[in-house]
């Protein structure tokens, strides 16, 4: 059974093994083309390695504590490898951009990421957001015991394709048995594909045959496969998630057995709300960390991929809180960069990152020329 929220899987980015053990065993498995390769994991795992491989010279001219940094990456915890490497790969970033920095000490104290003595002494604090908020995961959970009764059902009446449910209502709510019955009893509707409305939102199937004769072969569960069975679209996301699975996998084939799938999405008021929620938190933790009496630059990370209303709600939000935002009066925040990251697997499974840069300037004192000579990107190259 695969899961995905946001375009993701849960599991690849939540590994339970240490996540930088994962990221080099995925890299390792594309490298030699292993059918077993995790596409949903390389799809930001395989830009994270290869920038740090590619960062290791200039890294050793980097004065400071970026080698502790570095070995932070497999002797820290697992939960902090994503925020260290993000940290590194700025640092490399500014320096490419010929900025004379520094890592600087990690302590009990709160301190910046990194220095910099150029075009004028200021520091860098570089945050990170966890892959997922924990409303998104407890939605996917309840969305995989739905599926889980729905795919019973579907077995026992020979019943197949790619149910849609649209909720009006917080996941939570819901009575998964009131749910199933309604999705497998859209089969008898004179058009199954055409919505039908239910107190907790609306319901919709797309029929399949048991057995599906793929136009080509597909590795499984790639990007190319869930798009022609079950319509999941990877580039442009339009569903807040996606429970599916076939009877009798194969690492590659093309033939789909027993094809079952619910696409899901919420549009409850207070489900977009919390989905939408922005990493205005992680701003506020960065500015904190800036000493008083300095400059500093704030970078904020965190993935998106998520259906396009979502996002621009969430972005809307970071900015309208950014609107109202203060911090201590000792400190100056010139500008800000906010690294909105999109890992996809395309096709087969080829990751391709995306990411785009939002710049935020301040005000009373904003200095725009820092735009020119600070990264906007930092994963990927300008226009790359």
């Amino acid at each position: 059974m695969l899961t995905l929220v946001k375009g993701m899987r849960p599991e690849s980015e939540l590994p339970a093994s240490h996540r930088f053990r994962q990221l080099l065993r995925v890299a390792r498995d594309f490298r030699d083309d292993n059918p077993a390769y995790d596409h949903f994991a390389g799809a930001m795992a395989i830009p994270t390695v290869f920038k740090l491989g590619s960062s290791l010279d200039l890294l050793d001219h980097i004065a400071g504590d970026g080698q502790r940094r570095l070995a932070h990456l497999w002797r820290g915890p697992s939960s902090e490898v994503d925020a260290t490497a993000y940290e590194i790969v700025t640092g490399v970033r500014c320096a490419e951009m010929g900025r004379s920095v520094e890592f600087l000490p990690a302590d009990a104290r709160k301190s910046p990421d990194l220095r910099c003595h150029d075009p004028f002494p200021l520091v860098v604090e570089c945050k990170r957001q966890p892959p997922f908020l924990q409303y998104e995961l407890t939605e996917a959970q309840t969305m995989k015991a739905l599926f889980v009764a729905l795919r019973s059902e579907c077995r026992r009446l020979g019943v197949f394709g790619a149910f849609e449910l649209h909720l009006n209502t917080e996941s939570e709510a819901i009575s998964i048995n009131e749910v199933t019955a309604a999705l497998v009893g859209q089969r008898m509707a004179v058009d199954p594909s055409r919505p039908t409305a239910w107190p907790f939102g609306t319901v919709a199937l797309r029929p399949l045959p048991g057995l599906v004769d793929m136009c080509e072969t597909h590795r499984l569960y790639s990007p190319a496969m869930l798009a022609e069975l079950f319509g999941w679209a990877t580039d442009l996301p339009v569903w807040d998630g996606i429970c599916c699975s076939i009877s009798r996998p194969e690492l590659a084939s093309d033939r789909a057995r027993e094809p079952v799938a619910l696409l899901w999405n919420n549009d409850a008021d207070r489900a977009l709300l919390k989905r939408s929620w922005a990493a205005s938190g992680l701003f506020g933790d960065a500015t904190l960390q800036v000493p008083p009496g300095s400059f500093g630059i704030i970078y904020v990370a965190y993935l998106e991929g998520a259906r396009e209303a979502v996002a621009d709600l969430r972005l809307k939000r970071f900015k309208d809180k950014l609107r109202g935002f203060t911090h201590d009066a000792a400190v100056r925040i010139p500008i800000s960069l906010i690294n909105r990251l999109y890992p996809r697997p395309l096709g087969e499974g080829a990751p391709d990152l995306i990411e785009s840069s939002v710049k935020i300037m301040a005000d009373a004192y904003g200095v725009p020329e820092l735009f020119s000579m600070f990264p906007g990107t930092v994963f990927t190259e300008p226009g790359g």
